[in-house]
């Protein structure tokens, strides 16, 4: 796509819309975890904050296709 249509400026806003977003933030004028809408459990974290666990809930695409594994 040329950039008169692409550009850095309208990146963010064709991602947002083509991909949903891991963890999705903003609840009213809150900006907290809305987990209902992410894609993943909260993270868990271990090790004295070394290590994270982020486990992906199950999901499917607009096709109706499994979200996993692919």
């Amino acid at each position: 796509m040329s950039l008169a249509f692409f550009s850095v400026t309208n990146l963010s806003q064709f991602q947002q819309l083509m991909y949903r977003p891991l963890y999705w933030f903003g609840n009213g004028s809150s900006a907290s975890l809305d987990p209902a809408l992410s894609l993943a459990a909260e993270p868990v974290y271990s090790n004295n904050n070394q290590t994270v666990v982020i486990s992906l809930k199950n999901y499917k695409w607009s096709n109706g296709e499994d979200g996993h594994g692919h």
